[in-house]
């Protein structure tokens, strides 16, 4: 029988049976028949060595052990065997994985239960059978049990008690190994990585071979969860050359062969998977290192001969539940030949064969790749990024998949406004053009009447044809209509034009925000360096162009020597062009300028002073000073900004819904650049939709209603003796 810590002992006969009746009735029989007494002796005396108490007698320190063994302890191990199960079928699962990608697999109720019931059952035998054999063991399982549910510190205590009161415990080590373990659980690192260190040259000493591979393979898994993959690689490599355990091993070269990866070293790495075959690997192991050697392949350009691998590895019916992996991974293959077609054709295979799963989802962000960076198409892009953050949410593509397709999301929603704003431009200049064609006609009869006024002073006898009087009542009629419509299409100009600059500041801001896009988000440099250039020949007068040449520079110090002479040449025109920046200011500091004092705004000394009452009960104390900022500096950034605090507070403080959203209009149209209207423009807009849903819906029912009495006017006037029109059925024979 095998206990909780791995090693082995004899089993007598009487343990056979699971029942104390059984027991029972076997001494029964003994004692019956006194010739096999001797043999009962005996049999117990092959049990080995108990706790020793000299106040109990040799035959009752045997029964003590057995009754101790069937009244709690059977039970006591069978639970915990039962839960372990569970622990090591879900430790399996992560064989081949690389350290930091592997996860502690939360326990099922049932396992929780089944420890909970072999520390219970434990406990028992502590305190009602002190002097059996067992108590070790139960000690081991109890810490082992406590280990497993996570809880460190009464896992630590069962093992320091054993360790106290059995020094020379077979099951130290063991206890030993799961104790520094937990000490790094609970991130006492220093503590856990000298008693594993204590533990490796203590076994080494001992010869206990599988304890100090066990212990050194600890201490490089926490520095290779840490990403210390030289302190990994230094003891993943002292563990092989001190374990005898050969699956043991094998997964350590392939952790191994991580390290190597991670380091850059594919010699190495390549040397440590090929020797995982050495061993005795598990299949998961086995299967691992070979993948990963394939991978190293095609790093390094052998494409034919690892494809010739994979298509082997297809051909065998072993590998059934890795064919989704084996599959994606050709996909990748051709995308690195450049074999774009046939990338497409797989990738999408795998992602529509093995969907919801971690390789469909990588599918997909690969489809989004190929789109954005080498087909250059956003919209499928786009939609093969948001079909890979949704596929298989625990996948490690899921944040950066969620990334690109709001970015692309983004891109999409600017480009749409920027196609608005261009309509409206457009639409704006056509109906400018218009007008005037009519301002041209009425100038031009303007000037025949005027000839014809000239004919009739100088006494000159028109063409018969010419009808005097006709003309002169059209140009009567023309001239007062003309000086009205004149005065309307001056007001509409104005307003044309005040429209037309917010859509061209939209415009800029939207360039800009392209230019972040692409930036940040896409990491197209070119597009981003083009749209911040857009930025700055278009909004010179913009808060825009200041920023968009200041990260201009910041882009092009990336590109080293010459990259950073131009960026120093841009900071130098920051400077010149936008002086009292905050942008000029980080460019001076970029170019080792002394700065400028800056002179203090007073529109933001109001401010300041306004803001200690916006979230206390007297809220209405800061809009005299807000307002003052408003009416005295309409030029200061703290204005727009003072506006929206305008309306947040008669909004959220004073519950005057109406009075903040006249604020808010007024944010709009003098400041609709800013960003606090940008963030007051869709609740003003779902404020105009409601609008007109309440006047659409006053209308229809004021048309209901005006129906209505339109019909009862029309049954009062008719005639009260007037019958009914005879049914024609009724008379048919």
């Amino acid at each position: 029988m095998t206990t909780p810590s791995g090693w082995k002992f004899n089993r007598t006969v009487l343990e056979k049976e699971s029942s104390f009746e059984y027991l029972t009735a076997t001494m029964s029989t003994i004692m019956r028949r006194p010739y096999l007494l001797f043999l009962a002796v005996l049999l117990f005396s092959l049990q080995g060595c108990a706790v020793y108490n000299s106040g109990v007698s040799f035959i009752n320190q045997r029964y003590i052990n057995t009754v101790a063994y069937f009244n709690t302890y059977y039970n006591a191990e069978t639970a915990f065997a039962d839960a372990e199960k569970d622990v090591l079928a879900a430790q399996a699962l992560e064989l081949g994985r690389p350290v930091p990608l592997v996860t502690e697999a939360p326990l099922s109720q049932n396992a929780k239960d089944k420890f909970n019931l072999a520390i219970e059952k434990a406990s028992k035998l502590l305190t009602f059978y002190p002097t059996s054999k067992w108590v070790e063991n139960a000690l081991l399982m109890i810490g082992k049990s406590y280990f497993y549910l996570g809880d460190d510190l009464k896992s630590q205590r069962k093992f320091l008690e054993l360790f106290a009161k059995f020094p020379d415990s077979d099951f130290r080590f063991e206890a030993e190994w799961l104790y520094g373990r937990s000490l790094l659980r609970q991130k006492r690192y220093s503590e856990g990585l000298q008693s594993l260190e204590r533990l490796y040259q203590d076994a080494v000493d001992k010869k206990e071979k599988k304890v100090a591979g066990l212990a050194s393979l600890s201490i490089g898994r926490y520095y290779h969860h840490n990403l210390d993959y030289d302190q990994a690689v230094t003891n993943y490599r002292r563990s092989v050359e001190t374990s005898n355990d050969g699956a043991v091993n094998a997964e350590t070269e392939l952790q191994a062969g991580y390290c190597y990866v991670a380091l850059g070293d594919t010699e190495k790495a390549s040397q440590a998977f090929t020797a995982v075959d050495d061993f005795d690997p598990e299949y998961a192991t086995s299967f691992a290192a070979k993948f990963e050697n394939i991978k190293i392949l095609i790093s390094e350009r052998q494409y034919d001969e690892a494809l010739r691998r994979l298509e082997a590895l297809l051909s065998n019916a072993k590998n059934l539940e890795n064919f989704p992996k084996i599959q994606l991974e050709i996909g990748l293959l051709y995308v690195a030949q450049g074999k774009i077609p046939d990338a497409v054709s797989k990738l999408s295979f795998v992602d529509t064969t093995y969907a919801k799963t971690d390789e469909s989802a990588r599918a997909y962000h690969t489809l989004g790749k190929i789109y954005e960076t080498i087909q250059v198409d956003y919209a499928k892009a786009a939609l093969n990024y948001n079909k890979a953050k949704l596929e298989y949410p625990a996948s490690l593509i899921t944040a950066d998949a969620s990334k690109k397709s709001d970015a692309l999301t983004k891109y999409f929603i600017i480009y749409s406004d920027l196609s608005r704003c261009d309509s409206l431009i457009a639409l704006t200049k056509k109906n400018r053009l218009k007008r005037d064609s009519l301002l041209l006609a009425a100038d031009t009869v303007r000037a025949a009447d005027s000839a014809l006024a000239i004919l009739q002073k100088g006494n000159v006898v028109p063409d018969s044809s010419i009808d005097i009087q006709k003309m002169q009542a059209r140009r009567d009629s023309i001239a007062r209509a003309d000086s009205l419509k004149r005065d309307a299409y001056a007001r509409l100009f104005a307003t044309e034009t005040q429209s037309m600059d917010s859509l061209r500041q939209i415009i800029v801001k939207d360039h800009f925000e392209l230019a972040g896009i692409f930036f940040l988000e896409l990491e197209r440099q070119d597009s981003a360096l083009y749209w911040y250039q857009q930025v700055i020949d278009e909004g010179k007068k913009t808060d825009f162009a200041p920023r968009a040449l200041f990260t201009l520079a910041e882009v092009l110090k990336t590109g080293g020597k010459s990259g950073k002479e131009a960026a120093d040449s841009i900071y130098a025109e920051v400077i010149s062009r936008y002086p009292d920046s905050q942008y000029a200011q980080e460019s001076r500091r970029m170019l080792g300028i002394p700065l400028l004092v800056v002179k203090k705004d007073s529109a933001e000394a109001l401010y300041l002073h306004a803001e200690p009452y916006f979230e206390t009960s007297h809220a209405d104390s800061a809009l005299p000073l807000l307002y003052k900022i408003v009416q005295e500096d309409q030029s200061s950034p703290y204005c727009p900004k003072a506006l929206y605090t305008i309306g947040w507070i008669y909004e959220n403080k004073m519950n005057k819904v109406d009075s903040a959203s006249a604020v808010y209009r007024r944010l709009l149209a003098v400041y609709p650049a800013s960003q606090f209207a940008l963030a007051v423009k869709p609740k003003i807009q779902e404020e105009d939709n409601q609008r007109r849903e309440v006047e659409k819906k006053a209308a229809a029912e004021a048309a209901q209603k005006k129906k209505k009495e339109e019909a009862d006017k029309k049954n009062a006037s008719a005639p009260k003796d007037a019958k009914p029109a005879p049914n024609p059925a009724k008379f048919q024979p």
